[in-house]
């Protein structure tokens, strides 16, 4: 009679990391999208979970089938939820939006991502090339898939303006900065012009007011003293 442990069914492991890494260049910009998106998404009452260079995992039992999205969305998922992993058969609802910011690995992005999201389910996907220039042939700064009549993902924007429509997200992805500086953010608005400011302009914004409301309490202050003391001069 043989042992049953050695008979079982052994546990599929789902790597959280593969060690290839990213530009410095792509960390950046994502590290400051990911809390706009996030946000974005809470101020329009959206319960959604916004995640980033996570293994993805879609293929209950094979960890070979799996993506690593720059960045995602996941709707009717807690935004406070910290996955290490993501595994789709375990999460309320398919990622929905994803970006690819293309890095050391063009190809990947440019041939294989897109039909991995297909499958995936994804209802758009935006692809964006920071190598891309006017003079780049091959290469496009905007890439922009949705779902078309038949429920294939399929490119509908290709563009190497400095900023693209979301349509789930409901506003534009702009580039902005140069060189090390770029960073990829929300613009709302007509056209986008307007910035969704991150968290530390938000503190610079709140800081600089009240500091205008001190120095017009002081100028009030010094007005009402002013006052009072002519007034104690006339009698």
């Amino acid at each position: 009679m043989g042992n049953a442990a050695s008979s079982a069914t052994p546990e599929v492991e789902y790597p959280s990391e593969d060690g290839m890494g990213e530009s410095f260049l792509q960390h950046l910009m994502i590290e400051l999208l990911r809390p706009l998106i996030e946000r974005h998404l809470r101020e329009q009452s959206r319960v959604a979970f916004t995640g980033a260079n996570q293994f993805v995992y879609y293929k209950e039992g094979d960890p070979s089938v799996s993506i690593a999205p720059d960045l995602y969305v996941i709707p009717e998922l807690s935004p406070d939820a910290c996955p290490a992993i993501i595994k789709t058969w375990q999460t309320p609802q398919p990622i929905a939006f994803a970006i690819e910011v293309v890095g050391l690995h063009r190809h990947k992005d440019y041939e294989q991502s897109p039909s991995k999201y297909d499958v995936l389910g994804v209802e758009e996907l935006i692809v964006f090339d920071p190598e891309a220039t006017d003079r780049t042939r091959k290469r496009i700064r905007w890439q922009v898939y949705h779902r078309d009549q038949d429920g294939r993902l399929a490119r509908v924007t290709a563009t190497d303006s400095d900023r693209v429509f979301s349509e789930f997200l409901g506003c534009y992805l702009r580039d902005v900065g140069e060189q090390g500086q770029r960073r990829l953010r929300l613009g709302t608005g007509l056209r986008g012009r307007e910035l969704s400011p991150t968290d530390a302009e938000l503190v610079e914004r709140e800081r600089a007011m009240r500091e205008r409301e001190r120095a017009q309490r002081e100028e009030l202050e010094a007005e009402l003293a002013r006052l009072r003391a002519e007034r104690d001069a006339r009698r």
